[in-house]
């Protein structure tokens, strides 16, 4: 996506995390094992809550941080590849859990080059706290999966 200013960013992230939550649920609603339904549960929820702390920061933001502009659009892809989540790997744990690991890193990298990419420092200081929450919740979704792991 071709992003312009911090309102449309946010909403493409929060319609990114949305889709994925529907998947998780959907996949763990069919999932035969138990710790991959409790692993897909888990990434449903997780995406969830990620996407509404967004849009409470959304709602609480200031317009005039939410429609600052970038100087240039620029592409940044964060969108996961939900066709890797089909047949096999749909039911295989390890799979399951890089993919979330993978799109969070897309997510992080995203608010890297956003907050570096910010003109003002107000700007950068949003990038920056998106940053953290998302690297806090990517490392707290990993360890809390790894208790549904089979050792």
């Amino acid at each position: 996506m071709r992003y312009k200013n911090t309102r449309e960013i946010l909403e493409h992230v929060q319609a990114v995390h949305r889709g994925l939550e529907q998947k998780y649920l959907g996949l763990g609603a069919q999932a035969g094992e138990e710790r991959v339904r409790l692993l897909l549960e888990y990434l449903g929820r997780h995406e969830s809550h990620i996407r509404e702390a967004l849009e409470q920061y959304e709602a609480d933001a200031s317009d005039e941080i939410l429609d600052t502009w970038f100087p240039h659009a620029f592409d940044v892809s964060i969108e996961p590849d939900l066709n890797r989540l089909v047949g096999d790997e749909a039911n295989d744990f390890d799979a399951l859990l890089r993919h979330a690991v993978e799109f969070d890193d897309r997510i992080v990298e995203l608010y890297r080059v956003l907050a570096n990419e910010a003109h003002t420092e107000r700007l950068r200081e949003v990038f920056a706290a998106l940053l953290r929450m998302e690297e806090r919740g990517r490392n707290t979704m990993v360890r809390d999966a790894l208790m549904f792991r089979e050792d």
